[in-house]
């Protein structure tokens, strides 16, 4: 059967983008389904995890990558227990800084507040957005190079090893406002969802477009995500999406195998945990760098 613009076909069968697979929520895409585990469905210790990411690191979110490494039986245990003292050493946060600082982007191009007005935003919903986009501005360089730390861990490329004591940052950049709730994919109006899968393509890797966690808080907005996808086209058009998200990749795999890690703290992962953890490094990566330059563009388009 033709997969229709409200399903997602897997080898598990047609999804809807409110169903569930063996328990698990499904994050929809337009190709691709990846089985996550929700925050208000995390239990035990996935859901110590999840706090302790978030208070360790100071987000008030838990990215896709992590909801569906959670998915795979030890899989985001082995990963927190390897990438968390990197979090909270502030060891991510200044890489993800320094890694972002070089992007070149369009820089004449501002919103104005009369566009915004006409979009249905008010100058409470400008702060909410702005809310929005640096949560995610923070986050996502970090997790980037959180991602090929895993990647170079299970390569085998050889880090330096350090048995110096870990340290826990006191300076790390925390943002403890509430984001707006991830809109329920399945309740959404045929035009807000027609939206959401333009900016998917725009954004997406290859013939896989996921919808981006960060567009589905905005999804009130559906007028401010009319706006993006013009943003995002001339990121596309003037080459600067493509161009800056590769140079992120890259720089970022080079970031991750100079970060000494400690040999003493984590095990080897099992086959089953390399086995899904390389699935993920073949697809987020790309993903998250072409939102890294989408959302530092659309950061700096808007008023001051």
């Amino acid at each position: 059967m033709a997969q229709t613009q409200d399903e997602s076909k897997s080898e598990h069968g047609t999804l809807g983008a409110n169903q569930k697979w063996n328990g698990y929520s499904m994050a929809q895409t337009n190709n691709h389904t990846f089985a996550e585990i929700a925050e208000i469905d995390a239990t035990g210790q996935t859901r110590e995890i999840y706090d302790d990411f978030k208070s360790s690191i100071g987000l008030p979110t838990i990215n896709l990558i992590y909801r569906h490494m959670a998915t795979t039986p030890g899989c985001l245990e082995w990963a927190w227990a390897l990438l968390r003292p990197h979090f909270v050493s502030g060891t991510f946060a200044r890489e993800g800084e320094h890694l972002v600082a070089g992007l070149e982007l369009v820089k004449s191009w501002l919103i104005t507040r009369n566009e915004l007005l006409d979009a249905g935003v008010d100058e409470a919903v400008q702060t909410i957005i702005i809310q929005t986009l640096e949560a995610y501005n923070l986050a996502n360089p970090m997790n980037l190079i959180a991602l090929m730390v895993l990647q170079c861990e299970i390569e085998g490329r050889a880090p330096v090893y350090s048995d110096a004591p870990l340290e826990t940052s006191s300076t790390l950049n925390r943002l403890t406002d509430d984001l707006p709730p991830m809109a329920d994919l399945g309740a959404l109006p045929k035009q807000t969802l027609n939206i959401l899968r333009t900016l998917a393509t725009q954004a997406g890797v290859g013939g896989a477009p996921v919808i981006p966690s960060f567009f589905r808080h905005l999804t009130e907005w559906p007028g401010y995500l009319e706006i993006v996808v013009s943003a995002v086209a001339r990121l596309v058009d003037d080459g600067s999406l493509n161009r800056e998200a590769s140079a992120l990749q890259e720089e970022a795999y080079k970031a991750a195998c100079r970060i000494p890690r400690h040999s003493s703290i984590v095990p080897p992962p099992s086959a089953s945990q390399r086995y899904n953890l390389l699935g993920l490094i073949d697809f987020f990566p790309t993903l998250i760098a072409r939102m890294i330059v989408i959302g530092i563009q659309l950061r700096r388009s808007l008023p001051a």
